[in-house]
């Protein structure tokens, strides 16, 4: 069969409803899989809106904590009996005991245990709370309880305390790991999706838009391709013309609609860089900073 002897007005009409229905098979998919990422993407927003608000409330817990106090208790009674030390004037085995427990680390500077450990040399009796005072210069509020008999036992209540915020704020730490490596490569944002709606467009425009300009042609008509300006106004300022071109630029509307919303489903680098604040203790108080180098 030779091109003037087929039917043009069965071959573009055949043309444009199969292209239209490969077209709508492909656009169900498309619509379907960004509503669904949508969706998604609404959820890890609520999602980090809650990471932020719980690790809000570790860090309040944090601060209701005498921390500071504790720390002080613990030095104290570790110094104490410890003569040995004191007459060698050993400030650096000291350090190195300390540090031992990951919260000295960020907690007492080495300045600071200088000056706690030459007052203890001169002051070797004297309770916490007083060397807290002289040494540190009021900058920190005592535990109200400092000057109870039962210090010992308010110590070790708040080191049970401390005990259960720390596993608390490492499943916490845990958790905003995993969701920021889910989110990292936004995911949801797919570039399938994208050039999926680029090439179904420019389908939908060839397959179906183009063929049906060429309709009706009369019996043993050939159809004519031209890109002359009159030519091409012809074509799109009549009413064939206009219709064709109304319906493409409503599925260009809702086609692009739905490319924005795919390109929008991004988690931004402020976002990021306050999740992976989350992912270090020291996020939750200058006192867990050794804690991230377990």
């Amino acid at each position: 069969m030779v091109c003037n002897e087929i039917d043009w007005n069965w071959f573009f009409s055949a043309v444009a409803q199969s292209t239209a229905a490969i077209v709508g098979i492909f656009g169900a998919f498309i619509f379907t899989k960004i509503i669904n990422n949508q969706r998604e993407f609404k959820d890890q927003e609520l999602q980090i809106r809650g990471l932020n608000e719980n690790a809000d409330a570790f860090i309040n817990k944090t601060k209701s904590i005498y921390i500071m106090w504790y720390i002080y208790v613990l030095f104290d009674n570790y110094l104490r009996g410890k003569s040995e030390f004191i007459n060698k004037n050993d400030v650096e085995t000291i350090v190195d005991n300390l540090k031992k427990d990951p919260l000295y680390t960020t907690l007492i500077t080495k300045s600071k245990i200088i000056d706690i450990f030459n007052y203890f040399k001169t002051h070797q009796q004297e309770p916490v709370f007083i060397v807290v005072h002289t040494v540190m210069d009021q900058a920190i509020i005592l535990h109200p309880k400092h000057a109870d008999e039962n210090t010992v036992n308010t110590a070790s209540d708040t080191k049970m305390i401390l005990d259960s915020l720390k596993v608390e704020i490492q499943l916490h730490i845990k958790k905003s790991k995993s969701f920021l490596d889910e989110i990292k490569e936004n995911a949801l944002s797919s570039s399938l999706i994208f050039w999926s709606i680029i090439l179904t467009s420019i389908l939908f425009i060839i397959g179906v838009i183009y063929s049906l300009h060429f309709l009706p042609l009369g019996k043993n008509i050939e159809p004519v391709v031209s890109a002359h300006p009159i030519v091409i106004w012809n074509n799109i300022f009549c009413l064939k013309g206009g219709l064709l071109l109304t319906i493409t630029s409503i599925y260009a509307i809702i086609m692009g609609r739905f490319l924005w919303i795919n390109q929008t489903m991004k988690h931004d680098n402020k976002t990021k860089i306050e999740l992976e604040k989350l992912t270090h203790f020291i996020y939750y108080s200058e006192f867990f900073g050794g804690l991230d180098e377990e």
